[in-house]
């Protein structure tokens, strides 16, 4: 009966740790999309702070560099937007992957007793 329960919680202990490398893969992955997503909306800064210069000089396609830099302006919000919601998905993988964490511990304390 002692070996059946040792089996059953080290299958336990091995599907939570399947589970733990999953969550870290979720983890980097959307650390690696925040991450380009930081560098996106840095070059749209750029590009729009480089169109609103030239935008000052009052050429005569003033018209069409207000709209291009309206387009990146939206965008910007986008990548923004696209950014936080990789920091909220972070977050939760970073939770869920604590208490997958504290459950491994759980487990494997309650199959030392």
């Amino acid at each position: 009966l002692l070996e059946s329960e040792n089996r059953v919680l080290s299958q336990e202990v091995d599907a939570l740790r399947e589970e733990g490398v999953r969550q870290r893969e979720q983890l980097a992955a959307a650390s690696h999309r925040a991450t380009t997503a930081e560098a996106d909306l840095s070059a749209v800064r750029s590009a729009t702070a480089e169109q609103r210069a030239r935008d000052s000089h009052g050429d005569t396609a003033a018209l069409d560099v207000r709209q291009q830099a309206a387009m990146r302006d939206q965008e910007n919000i986008r990548l923004r937007m696209e950014l936080q919601a990789s920091a909220k998905e972070a977050k939760v993988l970073a939770t869920e992957l604590e208490e997958c964490r504290t459950e491994v511990k759980r487990v494997m304390g309650e199959s030392s007793e």
